[in-house]
């Protein structure tokens, strides 16, 4: 709260003090702008009234109907600026009044001086009455001119006035917001950053799984929260790091009983078969007489079987090895591996009248060398067994990634397919779907090899087959780009 508090009240001035900023410029704007507007007015006026000043010195001297018209156009527009102003704000009334006293003055001995030089009293005075309205209509005049440029001076001494104000003002909001927000910096560095930077040194110290020095608590109540909240964490991960160290100690008991028990499923169990075995051909060949033609086909039967069960007693020893023995993972170039497959089958395919083809090219992968190479080729020789055509075709190929989907290796064949309701059946130990009569003998452990070195290398296979058009087996491997 401490931390929070403290950086809601600095943000909060730095608002205050942006908003003051903007509002002193935005007042500022509006504010030289009337003065402007009044200025204008004022300059107006002055210029009316110089015009008027030398109209009437004008008719001073002498009467001009040219000069008369003039004169009153000039005053009429004078009392027309004389209503514009009155409406500002910015006008001074009692300068106002004044100037309006002065021109009505000034339209009334105008109108004197008319009367004397156009009327009947012209006659009746003398030169010093004629002279006496002149200087009074001058005399107003040029008290209006006066007032005139008292009004315009004063307008663009306001103008100067407010802009140094706003100046000053605005100089003084942007100090006062730098220095909040200077203030702001060095709370924060002072009161969360340093505090974090340490706590991330800590933590960082600590390396991988090395929960046994916490770090201390730092200052500011949030930063004591998240302290708190670490080391609860990192108490759970000694917990769940205690846990997997027993899992892995019960998990290499685990393994050590398997490897006991598949060095029994090694030596013992085969040893009664291999002796079963011999004593039926010491039997054959001590009785063969006695036993009689029907009675060596049993024998051999019971060798065969002997022959079978160690088999599949092998077998299943070298499936319960994948996944237990580490795998010398590395690049793997499967069109080389496939190469490999093919020359080493080379007498087994021609023999079948099979060929294998890349139809496409195969990126590298990684994963164990051996172990790649068992699932092509039991996948090769599965596709080829399994086939009743007189020319077996094998396709390997690659389909690249759609969308979110990985990119696919594919082994296709034209054999004989396998129906959909035993599809999932195949990849199970020891489950064949054809005796060894049809297809000859087997121990039904390829496809369930293949699954398992599949899903040890992090990859999915599955099947696409319709019963007598061939199979295809599609799975994904993890690629070496």
């Amino acid at each position: 709260m401490q931390i929070r508090s403290g950086t809601q009240i600095l943000t909060g001035a730095i608002a205050a003090g942006i908003i003051c900023l903007v509002a002193i410029n935005i007042y500022g704007v509006r504010l030289i702008d009337e003065l402007q507007q009044f200025d204008e007015l004022s300059r107006d006026i002055r210029d009316n009234v110089f015009d008027l000043n030398i109209l009437a010195n004008e008719l001073g001297v002498r009467r001009s109907a040219r000069v008369e018209r003039q004169f009153e156009s000039r005053l009429s527009g004078l009392h027309n600026l004389f209503d514009s102003l009155e409406t500002h704000p910015k006008v001074q009334p009692s300068v106002l009044r004044r100037m309006k006293r002065s021109a009505a003055g000034l339209q009334i001995f105008f109108e004197r001086l008319e009367s004397l030089e156009s009327g009947p009293a012209m006659s009746g005075t003398d030169a010093r009455g004629r002279r006496a309205v002149i200087q009074s209509f001058l005399g107003a005049s040029q008290t209006l001119s006066d007032l005139a440029r008292r009004l315009s001076r004063g307008s663009a001494d306001s103008i100067l006035k407010i802009e140094a104000d706003i100046k000053l003002l605005s100089t003084i909001a942007l100090v006062v917001t730098i220095l909040l927000l200077s203030g702001v910096y060095g709370f924060i560095v002072f009161t969360v950053l340093r505090p974090i930077v340490a706590l991330h040194e800590k933590v960082v110290g600590m390396g991988p799984l090395n929960v046994a020095a916490l770090p201390e608590k730092p200052v500011g109540n949030e930063l004591k929260m998240i302290s708190a909240e670490l080391d609860s964490r990192l108490e759970a991960i000694r917990m769940a790091e205690t846990r997997l160290q027993n899992k892995a100690r019960e998990l290499q008991r685990s393994n050590s009983d398997l490897e006991e028990f598949a060095y029994i499923a090694s030596h013992d169990l085969k040893e009664p078969i291999r002796a079963i075995s011999n004593h039926a051909q010491f039997l054959f060949d001590d009785h063969n007489e006695v036993i009689g033609e029907d009675g060596s086909k049993r024998i051999g039967r019971i060798r065969e079987l002997c022959k079978k069960s160690e088999g599949l007693i092998s077998a299943l020893l070298e499936f319960s090895r994948i996944g237990r023995s580490e795998e010398a993972v590395q690049r793997i170039d499967l069109a080389e591996t496939i190469d490999i497959i093919t020359v080493s089958l080379a007498d087994y395919l021609t023999e079948c009248n099979a060929t294998v083809d890349i139809v496409t090219a195969l990126p590298p992968v990684f994963g164990d060398p051996s172990r790649i190479q068992s699932v092509f080729q039991n996948l090769i020789v599965n596709g080829v067994k399994y086939n009743d055509r007189d020319e077996k075709r094998i396709e390997i190929g690659y389909e690249e990634p759609v969308g979110d989907e990985p990119g696919k290796f594919y082994v296709k064949d034209n054999g004989i397919g396998i129906p959909e309701e035993f599809q999932e059946r195949v990849f199970t130990i020891f489950k064949r779907l054809h005796n060894d009569r049809a297809y000859g003998p087997g121990s039904g452990t390829g496809l369930s090899f293949v699954r398992k070195i599949v899903e040890r290398h992090g990859g999915k296979i599955t099947v696409e087959s319709r019963e007598g058009e061939g199979s295809k087996f599609i799975f994904n491997l993890r690629e070496a780009g």
